[in-house]
């Protein structure tokens, strides 16, 4: 029996081969992606990627072949393609460059474009998903016959049997290949976005990867604060670890130390962030800042005014990030997912089972005559004093970090750990405690209530200073 060449296979599945295209308009393009450019931001609204490409009637090693990626929202870009990967485009247009390079573009003749694609990884051949619907193309079965035979093809020609994968970083890191299924890899892939060349020419860097000494940032705002006329402190995280984070953050929620990276910021930038309005969760740009070891050799950033920018480094700035789509956003909101799962489970099972079995002493005076909290909850009086005897069950933060504040007892301010003064009466603060507990009683009637969030803040929370543990039974006192 005679083998049809592949070239000829494709063409009867109505592929058109990348050699015989011709300058105009393309209705499909089918390649296999050999390689691939960072993603950078251009001097208007798009954002420009390029993949070099090849097909079975190409030399695989012929760089005479790209798509020229342009489009305003960085997430319709195949991020993820690696070489080997098979692309599918509808509506291209190619245009020879020099004569001799076939270049492939979107199709913007239209008000909004009107080409899709999709692209299919070489291990499985599973579609990507893109976060944006209106770009994703959907395959059809003459589609898989084809992206079959360049899967064939592809691994053929590298010498490599159907089924092996020759990039190490598809293998998990405890040496087995993936076994995840289809939703579970988009996941991680998207967790793990590419780096990004932002405005200008730049890297997004997440904080895991922090090396250079400028370059872009994006990150989820966590708290900040006003230190002087012209410098704030903002504290940030994209949820990666910090190689050298600090051992105490002035940070809210449960956000663990060594996820959280301080930034310092002059001049103009250290206002911006209340001229944005900016709040715990935003997502913020930070464009040229700058890496530096703080005291204790903490890695920290720096983003300098405009008026005190070395020159060469183009403009410092924040800005808020409202593109829920872009890569770095998706990708900080699902490790954020995941570290609350992460924490609300141990929460509820490690930390609830030590709770049920450490008892400990609050008041330093035990009474027998103690109130129950169906009393306390009974009582209008106000300021009233009350000796409850309870069950903590649940507190907050959970990161023992953030109870740590600083306070002032003149005008009974609160501040991060790091302030020394109180900007308002310039009186020295002290350390306390900051944070609620959630406290149950013994059991009661069905007609009373035996829980109580007792709050403990300002000179009580010194008081209680010498709390080893707040896995804690034992009396209180509560106003």
């Amino acid at each position: 029996m005679i083998e049809i060449p592949i070239v000829e296979q494709l063409k009867a599945l109505g592929m058109k081969p990348i050699s015989e295209v011709r300058e105009g308009f393309q209705e499909k393009l089918y390649a296999v992606v050999k390689s691939t450019m960072p993603l950078r931001k251009t001097s208007t609204v798009d954002h420009f990627m390029m993949i070099n490409i090849s097909d079975p009637s190409v030399a695989w090693n012929s760089q005479l072949s790209s798509i020229n990626m342009f489009h305003p929202k960085p997430a319709a870009f195949p991020l993820m393609a690696k070489a080997g990967d098979i692309v599918i485009f509808t509506n291209m247009k190619m245009k020879l460059y020099q004569r001799t390079k076939k270049q492939f573009f979107l199709d913007k003749t239209v008000s909004s474009c009107s080409s899709r694609w999709t692209l299919i990884d070489r291990t499985k051949l599973n579609a990507h998903k893109f976060p944006l619907q209106n770009i994703q193309y959907e395959l059809t079965e003459n589609d898989l016959k084809v992206v079959q035979l360049l899967y064939q093809w592809y691994h053929d020609s590298k010498g490599l049997p159907i089924g092996a994968n020759n990039d190490p970083m598809d293998v998990e890191s405890h040496g087995q290949q993936h076994s995840n299924t289809k939703d579970d890899v988009n996941e991680e892939n998207e967790m793990n976005p590419p780096l990004i060349r932002g405005s200008g020419y730049r890297e997004i860097v997440p904080t895991y990867k922090i090396s250079a000494r400028f370059f872009d940032y994006i990150g989820m705002v966590v708290s900040y604060n006003l230190e002087a006329k012209s410098r704030a402190s903002m504290y940030l995280t994209d949820y990666t670890e910090n190689p050298r984070p600090r051992s105490v953050y002035a940070t809210e929620g449960t956000i663990e130390s060594k996820l959280v990276i301080q930034c310092t910021m002059w001049d103009e930038n250290a206002i911006a962030p209340f001229k944005l309005g900016l709040k715990y969760g935003d997502i913020v740009y930070l464009c040229n800042v700058q890496s530096e070891y703080g005291h204790g050799d903490t890695l920290e950033l720096k983003l300098r005014g405009q008026i005190n920018t070395p020159g060469g480094i183009g403009k410092c700035r924040i800005d808020l990030l409202t593109d829920s789509y872009h890569p770095y956003v998706r990708a900080i909101k699902l490790r954020k997912a995941r570290y609350e799962k992460c924490q609300n489970s141990i929460s509820s099972k490690t930390q609830m089972a030590d709770l049920l079995k450490t008892v400990s002493t609050i008041s330093k005076q035990i009474e027998a005559n103690a109130s129950s909290i169906n009393d306390v909850l009974l009582d209008h009086t106000p300021a009233q004093k009350y000796k409850i005897r309870a069950k903590i069950t649940d507190y907050k933060p959970h990161n023992p970090d953030g109870w740590i504040q600083k306070w002032c007892r003149q005008c009974e301010s609160t501040y991060p750990p790091s302030n020394e003064t109180c900007k308002f009466c310039q009186a020295a603060l002290e350390f306390a405690f900051k944070g609620a507990f959630l406290c149950e009683g013994e059991k009661n009637t069905k007609d009373q209530d035996n829980k109580l969030v007792l709050i403990i803040h300002g000179e009580d929370s010194v008081s209680y200073s010498s709390i080893s543990s707040v896995h804690n039974t034992g009396f209180m006192q509560t106003k």
